[in-house]
C-alpha cells in the first residue's frame, strides 16, 4: 500500500518530493477532511442568509420560467466555490407534450478551471427521470442542488415543482443515520419519512400506516431503490406532508400516505406516537416539504392545571382530572416504559396535616391504600396551611403493553379532608425511555 503525507517544506526530502503540489493534491486533502468525498455532497451550512442556509433553489417572486439560487459556498470534488449574491438561471421551454425534470448543477469544468450553477435539462417522458450527473476527476464533476418538475406547456414554476437535492459538505445541522438501504422497491427523496425494514440489514421502507411506531427519521438526498443513502433523525429539516394546511408548532406523525407526515391533531389518539417532530412554519400548499424541528421515536404528552375550585370539592382520591378538565395524560408507547413527571406548586388546605399523592396508570392493579399502583409523595402543611409548596414526583412504569394506550392521572389520596385550596398549579408530563 503506497503512504503519503501532505504538505511540506521543500520539494526533495521525503513526502516533499512531489513538490509543488498540483491542485488536484489540495482538491484530495479538502475532499478528506470534511465529506465533500461523497460523490454528490458540495454545499456548506452557515454560508448563505438565514434561514436559507446557502444554495436553496427556490422559485421567483412574482412567479417566472426561471429559478433562484440563493448565495453560499460549496466545495466541489475538493474545490472551494463561493456564489456573493442570489442568481436567477432560466429554464427552458417545454412544448414536448410530456414532462420532464430538471436538475439545478454546479459544474466543475477541470479544463475550463471553472465551478459554475448550470441548469441540467432532463429528456421529456410520460414518467420522467433525473438527468444523469457527469462525475469524472480531472474532467467534469457535477454534484446537484434541486430538481425542477418541468410540465408540458408551463408557463410559471412554483415552489411546490422544487425538490432540494443538497448533500451538506460540512458538519450536519442534525443527527443522521448514513449508509442505510433503501429497500421501499422505490424512488426516496429529501422529506421522504421512512420506517424501519426489519427484512435486510440496515434497511428502511414506507408504510401507510398512520402513527406507525416504526418511523426511522427523514430521508435526505434522492437514492434508487436499493443504494445506500441518509435518514435524519434530529435536526431542522424538511418533512413531505400528506396534503394538509399547516400552522407552526404542530406535532407531525406518520400519515396514511406513503412517505408523507401529517398533523397529530388530525390522527386517532391511538395513532399519536412515534412523533416524527414539530412543525416550524406556516404551510399552505398541501404538498409543500415543510421545515421541521425532527426529533424521531420519542413520544411525549402533557398537561398542565391551574385548581380553580379548591375548598371541600377536592376530597378523598379527587382526581385532579376533573379540574379544567386538562390532568389527564394518554400516551401509545412503542416500547414497554413510560416516565412520568409531575410538578407542583400546591397550596394545602387549612388543617391538612398532611396529604398523599399518586401517581397512576388507569387500568394498571391497584396497590394497598390507593386507588391504582402509582407512586406516592408525602406532604407535610406548614402552620395553617397556607404555605405553597414545591412538589416535583417521578415515576416510571415498566411492563407496559407496546401499541396500547397508556392513561395517567395526578390522584389525592389524603384523609377526607381538603386537599388544595384556590390557586394550586400543576404540570404533568410522559414519554417513552
Amino acid at each position: 500500500m503506497a503512504e503519503t503525507s501532505r504538505f511540506w517544506d521543500g520539494i526533495a526530502v521525503g513526502d516533499a518530493a512531489t513538490a509543488p503540489y498540483s491542485s488536484d493534491e489540495y482538491a484530495r486533502v479538502q475532499r478528506d477532511l470534511i465529506r465533500a468525498s461523497e460523490a454528490d455532497s458540495g454545499p456548506l451550512l452557515n454560508t448563505g442568509v438565514a434561514p436559507d442556509l446557502g444554495l436553496t433553489v427556490r422559485a421567483t417572486t412574482p412567479a417566472s420560467a426561471s429559478v433562484e439560487v440563493t448565495a453560499g459556498s460549496a466545495i466541489v470534488r475538493g474545490t472551494w466555490y463561493n456564489s456573493s449574491a442570489t442568481e436567477t438561471l432560466a429554464i427552458g421551454p417545454n412544448a414536448s407534450g410530456n414532462p420532464r425534470i430538471d436538475t439545478i448543477i454546479l459544474r466543475k469544468d477541470y479544463a475550463a478551471q471553472t465551478i459554475r450553477l448550470v441548469v441540467l435539462p432532463g429528456a421529456p417522458a410520460v414518467a420522467p427521470s433525473v438527468p444523469a450527473l457527469t462525475q469524472t476527476d480531472g474532467v467534469t464533476w457535477e454534484i446537484p442542488l434541486a430538481d425542477i418538475a418541468v410540465a408540458n406547456g408551463f408557463a410559471t414554476l412554483a415552489n411546490t415543482t422544487i425538490t432540494p437535492r443538497r448533500h451538506w459538505a460540512n458538519a450536519a445541522d442534525g443527527v443522521y443515520l448514513d449508509n442505510v438501504l433503501n429497500n421501499s422497491g422505490a424512488l426516496l427523496e429529501t422529506g421522504d419519512v421512512v420506517i424501519w425494514d426489519t427484512t435486510a440489514d440496515r434497511a428502511v421502507t414506507t408504510s401507510v400506516v398512520l402513527g406507525d411506531p416504526l418511523v426511522a427519521g427523514v430521508w435526505v438526498g434522492r437514492t434508487a431503490a436499493g443504494g445506500y443513502g441518509r435518514v435524519q433523525t434530529k435536526g431542522i429539516g424538511l418533512v413531505r406532508m400528506a396534503g394538509q394546511v399547516l400552522s407552526r408548532g404542530l406535532t407531525l406523525v406518520k400519515s396514511a400516505t406513503a412517505k408523507a407526515a401529517q398533523s397529530a391533531a388530525a390522527a386517532a389518539t391511538a395513532s399519536k406516537r412515534s412523533a416524527i417532530g414539530l412543525s416550524l412554519e406556516v404551510v399552505n400548499d398541501a404538498n409543500y416539504l415543510c421545515w421541521t424541528a425532527i426529533d424521531v421515536g420519542t413520544q411525549r404528552a402533557g398537561a398542565y392545571v391551574k385548581d380553580t375550585t379548591g375548598g371541600a370539592g377536592n376530597t378523598t382520591n379527587a382526581a385532579f382530572t376533573d379540574v379544567n378538565g386538562a390532568a389527564i395524560i394518554t400516551i401509545t408507547p412503542h416500547g414497554d416504559r413510560v416516565r412520568v413527571i409531575v410538578h407542583c406548586q400546591g397550596k394545602l388546605g387549612a388543617g391538612l396535616a398532611e396529604g398523599y399523592w399518586d401517581i397512576y396508570s388507569v387500568g394498571l392493579a391497584a396497590r394497598a391504600g390507593a386507588a391504582a399502583t402509582g407512586l406516592q409523595s408525602i406532604i407535610t402543611a406548614g402552620a395553617g396551611g397556607t404555605d405553597y409548596l414545591p412538589i416535583t414526583m417521578v415515576a416510571v412504569f415498566t411492563g407496559l403493553a407496546p401499541g396500547v394506550a397508556q392513561v395517567f392521572k395526578l390522584q389525592h389520596a389524603s384523609d377526607g379532608v381538603n386537599t388544595v385550596n384556590t390557586g394550586a398549579y400543576w404540570v404533568m408530563q410522559a414519554e417513552e425511555v
